[in-house]
């Protein structure tokens, strides 16, 4: 896999959508959707580099200072720094603004202390990126910072979480006076809020026109794993299949339709709420139309020993925890509701 990465480092497509002065190929929305399309037609990975490339990139381009991108940009793209996410808490979930995660200034760095939960890649990460609570006397989203902080050798327990599927893509995380450099503090105390609102932005547009690919090759998937029986003859089976189908052909209308409007100058605006809602419920739903399909035989692990699950039991698993990361589907409907249908706000308890 590494020689993989090298090669595809050697031709500029490793962080496509960067500028290149920071090591990207500075490639529009749809010169990379046609990356992935190529990449997905060759039957071969396009190397993403985890959140690092995905989320703490645009954070940092968008509002870094020149010398921290400079300094933390190609440790991204030379595989030196990998990044998990520090933001939900056992307290503040969606709610990101109710963090209560410690930020304290101590001369040149910022100590850190707090319980961080549902932290993806944790335990493979040497870095995360934190949103902490720096003044609480401010309101709430205005005492807010966004800052880098090292997860080794700095007080940072990792306690990974076993899920229902036997992975722990999952984890606690507890942080103990953990010590940040002032220098990795991202556009100044205080200003942690827009830092995370251009860091969700990025998560929840993530492949608006690619993503389709992803579920694309989970179908053919199924669809290869039917065919070494004689399902595929079975009407109620062949139903399954142009349901997910069906799904798949939406998630792609959508996402290339939200592209289209950010190729002609437009903000991203609350299709891009509709748009995750749409997607994540409908790769859920499209776990649901696999295992149908498939039969009895979906209730059986492909590897009994290491707890292999199959194209169609991992659709199912990742598809129920999609309609909760980037913003639950509950909040999502809440926000199309409120702020495009003009509903009353949902009474509080």
């Amino acid at each position: 896999m590494q020689k993989w990465v090298d090669l595809v480092r050697d031709r500029g497509w490793l962080c496509a959508s960067w500028p290149p002065e920071y090591g990207g190929a500075g490639l529009g929305p749809l010169e990379v959707n046609i990356l992935d399309e190529q990449f997905a037609l060759a039957g071969v990975p396009r190397p993403m580099l985890g959140f690092g490339e995905s989320l703490v990139g645009p954070a940092l381009i968008a509002h870094a200072s020149e010398e921290q991108k400079r300094r933390l940009l190609p440790r991204i793209i030379n595989l030196q720094d990998f990044y998990c996410q520090g933001f939900s808490e056992p307290g503040a979930g969606s709610d990101l603004a109710s963090v209560r995660t410690k930020g304290v200034v101590d001369g040149d760095v910022l100590r850190i202390s707090g319980q961080k939960i549902w932290t993806s890649e944790a335990a493979t990460a040497n870095w995360s990126f934190v949103l902490c609570r720096t003044d609480f006397s401010a309101s709430k989203h205005a005492g807010l910072t966004f800052v880098l902080v090292p997860m080794t050798d700095n007080n940072v327990e990792v306690r990974p979480i076993r899920q229902i599927d036997g992975r722990s893509d999952y984890c606690e995380v507890y942080f103990d006076g953990a010590v940040a450099e002032m220098a990795d503090v991202i556009d100044g105390l205080g200003n942690g809020w827009q830092v995370t609102m251009t860091t969700l932005g990025a998560e929840r547009a993530m492949g608006y026109a690619s993503r389709h690919f992803e579920f694309m090759l989970e179908f053919r998937d199924v669809l290869g794993q039917l065919a070494e029986t004689e399902r595929l003859d079975d009407r109620l089976v062949r139903q399954e299949l142009a349901q997910a189908y069906t799904l798949i052909e939406v998630v792609r209308s959508m996402g290339m339709s939200q592209m289209t409007r950010l190729l002609q100058g437009g903000p991203e605006g609350p299709e891009g709420t509709i748009y995750k809602y749409v997607w994540s419920e409908s790769h859920r739903r499209m776990g649901r139309h696999y295992l149908n399909a498939i039969g009895a035989r979906s209730t059986f692990r492909a590897d009994e020993e290491s707890y292999t699950l199959s194209a169609a039991q991992d659709t199912l698993f990742l598809g129920e925890g999609e309609t909760i990361y980037a913003g639950a589907s509950e909040v999502q409907r809440n926000i199309i509701s409120e702020r495009l249908l003009g509903l009353p706000k949902e009474r509080k308890a």
